[in-house]
């Protein structure tokens, strides 16, 4: 028997196999996962992508204007944007539903079987990003879309190239700089989401730095984080790639 994972699986070395020479319904699934527009009813002559409405003040950090709204009715799972603007991510994040936290996995966003996937926070956050440490997780594709470009944040000096990190909500929009990467066995690393208190987290902090791959800033100690995790290929068999990442700034949420 055939399930979901066994499909995902199946799916995943297609395309891996595939690259981006992907042909007929595979590619046409691909651009609808990869290529998702910030309005699902944006109006004729406003375009997607950063600075809204023709004629408005650029945005000076390049968020999306997201149609909440909208999407709200389209598909009232989708929590928050995110993006890494220096590497033209801009892509959905979604809640999974309480009982298939691997929903996302091979979904888009409407909801549809798709195996490339959408953008999730992980379940256990319950659709809180100040959780404490909240995991937004995303799929290493062969043509470098996705959350592939995360896996190059291992390196120090491409994280800073690729920072910030925009992450936004109905209620707020967040700038995030990358604090440390890690490189980690999936099947061996311990996931944390919440904590007892300050301390828990502090010591939960100081072990995580103390093993990560690339550190950029030691002197930061935060209240909470998000992370970006993807798969990655260099040292384990099950390998994620894990930037974690603290508030610069918060900015109210966009007038659209």
């Amino acid at each position: 028997m055939i399930t979901r994972r066994t499909a995902l699986r199946m799916a995943s070395v297609s395309l891996a196999a595939a690259g981006i020479a992907l042909a007929g319904g595979t590619w046409a699934l691909t651009e609808r996962a990869l290529t998702v527009p910030p309005s699902p009813v944006r109006p004729e002559g406003v375009p997607s992508g950063p600075g809204g409405a023709e004629g408005a003040s650029p945005e000076p950090w390049g968020f999306e204007e997201v149609d909440w709204e909208g999407w709200s009715k389209e598909a009232p799972a989708l929590i928050a944007w995110v993006q890494l603007p220096e590497a033209g991510l801009s892509m959905p994040v979604m809640a999974p539903p309480a009982d298939d936290g691997d929903y996302y996995l091979d979904h888009d966003a409407w909801g549809a079987w798709n195996p490339i996937g959408t953008p999730f926070l992980d379940a256990d956050c319950q659709g809180d990003f100040d959780i404490g440490c909240a995991p937004i997780l995303g799929h290493h594709l062969s043509d470098g879309r996705g959350f592939s470009v995360v896996a190059e944040l291992s390196d120090p000096a491409r994280a800073r190239e690729l920072s910030p990190v925009l992450l936004q909500t109905r209620a707020w929009r967040r700038v995030y700089d990358v604090i440390f990467v890690s490189v980690v066995d999936a099947g061996r690393h311990l996931k944390r989401t919440a904590f007892a208190n300050a301390a828990d987290f502090a010591i939960w902090w100081g072990s995580e730095i103390e093993q990560a791959a690339a550190v950029l800033d030691s002197r930061t100690v935060p209240r909470r984080v998000i992370q970006l995790v993807t798969c990655s290929y260099s040292t384990y068999a099950n390998e994620r790639t894990v930037a974690t990442c603290a508030q610069r700034l918060e900015l109210p949420p966009s007038s659209r």
